[in-house]
């Protein structure tokens, strides 16, 4: 039995150390699509059945509530580069702005901000873009201004 759990102890160690952030199998089940992986992080701040300021869904605080739940994501502050498709990079601009960034396999940044009107928090409007490439894919670069298309582009 101690030979049994022993190996099985070393087993989980290898597959640690090969893969300390646990996201191997992540990127697998989001495949090159780093814009699932961005829908899937937008938060819901009526969850709780009252509007919830879209400034307190951190990196933290997604990784805390999406633990184990759906796509498992890896979440990182606003200037941490996302390093592929299961791995957000989340900025949380203002109680009703949020943007996120997340690179694809094929080395392509896409961005997502999510902005809720103010006077209506139930109406929200949803912003697409592809990174410039020449920097890292970060959450910071999903803002309004460089964030302004309707669908993902091509």
């Amino acid at each position: 039995m101690w030979i049994a759990l022993a190996g099985l102890l070393v087993i989980n160690l290898v597959f640690f150390l090969r893969d300390p952030l646990g996201i191997r199998g992540n990127v697998n089940a989001v495949g090159s699509s780093a814009t699932a992986g961005l829908l899937y992080s937008v938060p819901d701040p009526w969850a709780r059945g009252a509007f919830e300021p879209l400034v307190r869904f951190d990196a933290e605080k997604l990784n805390e509530l999406r633990g184990g739940v759906g796509l498992r994501l890896l979440y990182v502050p606003a200037d941490s580069a996302s390093v592929g498709p299961a791995v957000v990079s989340v900025n949380p601009i203002d109680d009703f702005t949020w943007g996120a960034a997340a690179l694809s396999k094929e080395g392509r940044c896409y961005l997502i901000l999510i902005l809720h009107k103010p006077a209506d928090p139930k109406k929200l409007d949803a912003r697409f873009a592809v990174g410039g490439g020449s920097g890292p894919c970060v959450g910071a670069d999903a803002k309004p201004g460089s964030v302004q298309l309707s669908a993902w582009p091509d």
